[in-house]
């Protein structure tokens, strides 16, 4: 995901605490299983709150009123513990991208489709406030972008190197130059309104979403794609991706 300055804090964090098994004893099944999901609920709160670094397992231990054993028992460490934090806000986030259907479209309409989809569900706070972690850990935790791309990028990436690679403008591509165009498309449509909602200039969501500017983004990519189509297929020579 594109980079920007660190921003703000989150607003205060507000923690359920954990309780435990009224029965006494091993907890069962699906009382370990809530447990685990109200580690994972304070653990993300305190992360995208007070950063990676400033957060302990031991702050984490005593915000849910539970034993360090019994965390630990859970997660081996932090970097464990956080991401399976990112996992969990990117999952929440991304899932809904593959229910994505935009056959029959332009491929214009397609990529607009796909663009305000992807915008919706990263232009959100807990994507905010984690890249916010990402860019102000990401000098002593360079793992942490990394992360977040291993387990969001190709998630994103995925449906639309699939338009592309079915559009007319695609046909004698390589596959490695879909996705690359497929990486530059999803720079183009996210890394601006997401680097003005880190900063704070726009709010969250599709409200602060510079319309104009989107569908002129999508259209010069469309352009582009078309020329360097024409120019490929003219020279007799696979498309040049400057």
């Amino acid at each position: 995901m594109p980079q920007s300055m660190k921003s703000a804090r989150a607003p205060e964090r507000r923690v359920a605490r954990s309780s435990a098994p009224s029965h006494g004893g091993r907890p069962s099944r699906a009382e370990s299983e809530q447990i685990s999901a109200r580690i994972l609920n304070a653990a993300k709160t305190l992360f995208l709150h007070d950063g990676y670094e400033k957060t302990s397992m031991d702050a984490i231990a005593a915000e849910l009123g539970i034993s360090k054993r019994t965390l630990y028992s859970r997660f081996s460490n932090k970097a464990d513990l956080f991401e399976a934090v990112v996992v969990e806000v990117l999952e929440n986030n991304l899932s809904v991208v593959t229910a994505v259907d935009v056959s029959g479209k332009p491929l214009r309409q397609q990529l607009l489709v796909l663009a305000e989809r992807f915008l919706a569900i990263t232009v959100v706070p807990d994507i905010i406030a984690l890249e916010r972690v990402v860019i102000g850990e990401s000098r002593q935790f360079p793992q942490l972008a990394e992360l977040i791309y291993e387990h969001g990028g190709d998630r994103l990436l995925a449906p639309i190197s699939a338009v592309l690679r079915n559009s007319d403008l695609m046909a004698s591509v390589s596959e490695a130059d879909v996705r690359r165009d497929a990486e530059i498309f999803l720079s183009i449509v996210i890394l601006q309104p997401l680097r003005k909602a880190v900063l704070q200039s726009t709010k969250p969501g599709l409200d602060g979403v510079d319309r104009a500017f989107l569908d002129r983004s999508i259209n010069i990519f469309v352009t582009g794609m078309s020329v360097l189509h024409r120019e490929g297929r003219g020279k007799g020579a696979p498309v040049s991706h400057c």
